[in-house]
């Protein structure tokens, strides 16, 4: 499959992650879980997004989320 076609239909990740964290929560252990809901928590915070979230509620405006 081309890269562009690739990319557009990529699910967002936060969802590949929310999938992932229920996947693990059925099967895993506790401990595995939680650790994993940990580092995707991390990932997710170190976005583009998750900046710009943060600038549009200090700044009391809406959001312009990108993707990253």
């Amino acid at each position: 499959m081309p890269r562009q076609y690739r990319d557009r239909y990529r699910a967002p990740r936060r969802y590949r992650y929310m999938k992932e964290n229920l996947n693990r929560a059925v099967s895993g252990e506790l401990g595995d879980c939680m650790d994993l809901e940990v580092t995707h928590h991390v990932h997710t915070g170190l976005t583009e997004d998750h900046r710009e979230a943060a600038q549009a509620f200090t700044g009391k405006r809406e959001p312009r989320f990108r993707g990253r």
